[in-house]
């Protein structure tokens, strides 16, 4: 038996944030989905995961207006 599998067919990338936020637009081939997933990266360390978090913050609000 062969199962249909739902592909992520990935249209670009963004790296930001010093390498530590990837960004990648792109569609679902089986439902036909446009979206934008992030991946976050940050060190245990307090300050730079704020940082970080406040520019996914600022991000979402930029890509809702586009």
């Amino acid at each position: 038996m062969h199962m249909e599998s739902s592909l992520f067919y990935a249209s670009s990338c963004l790296v930001a944030m010093n390498e530590r936020i990837l960004h990648l637009e792109g569609v679902f081939s089986r439902s036909n989905l446009d979206c934008l997933v992030s991946f976050v990266y940050a060190l245990n360390d307090g300050l730079l995961k704020k940082e970080l978090w406040d520019y996914v913050l600022n991000f979402k609000d930029i890509v809702r207006k586009s």
